[in-house]
């Protein structure tokens, strides 16, 4: 059911930043995005044909605020493009192999995005930034270049704000598991050092 992941990651979400993170001002901005998304997933405009859901709106100003806060803008501009594009041939790629049918978007854009912004940034706000940015301009693309060949399209449905959501879940469990990993060899090595000064 489209629109699901959407609600059970975005409310997961909005529980962690809410109550687990420090009490600062980008604690609040990101609280007060989440539950707009959530509020207006289902609010939309109509211009010339073309049917908008304002969440991709508030998504594109949330990416390009954490792109601001980056303090390094211009290249996470460049990059956010560079992914947008990427994210547009896929969704073309998608329509016009038949093989995509058996596979679920939910599960080959998070997996292929997740690896991507690994290499691209470390920082988890980064590649927070660079994906919703990215993935925004990607589907407005998209949708414009088939609303232009007069094919009805939605921009910003529930489907999408499924990949937005699915994707910022990976990122978190391998942002998870790198922290385990890391926490895992550093008690690894205090074990190890322990064991030496018994020894010694």
């Amino acid at each position: 059911m489209e629109g699901f992941l959407f609600l059970w990651i975005s409310w997961m979400i909005w529980i962690i930043v809410t109550f687990l993170l420090p009490k600062t001002s980008t604690r609040t901005v990101c609280a007060i995005f989440i539950l707009s998304t959530i509020s207006l997933s289902s609010v939309y405009i109509v211009l010339d044909g073309l049917t908008i859901y304002v969440s991709i709106m508030v998504l594109f100003i949330c990416g390009l605020w954490l792109i601001s806060e980056t303090g390094h803008w211009l290249r996470y501009i460049l990059t956010s493009t560079a992914v947008g594009l990427g994210f547009t041939g896929y969704l073309f790629w998608e329509q016009i192999m038949p093989v995509m049918l058996l596979l679920s978007r939910n599960i080959v854009i998070p997996f292929i995005a997740s690896l991507l912004l690994f290499f691209i940034t470390k920082n988890a706000r980064d590649q927070l930034a660079v994906w919703i940015s990215s993935a925004c301009l990607g589907e407005c693309i998209h949708s414009f270049i088939l609303h232009g060949y007069g094919v009805n399209t939605s921009v910003g449905e529930l489907r999408f704000l499924d990949v937005i959501c699915t994707t910022i879940a990976f990122l978190f469990v391998m942002h998870g598991f790198m922290v385990f990993r890391r926490k895992l060899y550093n008690a690894i090595d205090w074990l190890e050092k322990q064991n030496n000064e018994v020894k010694s």
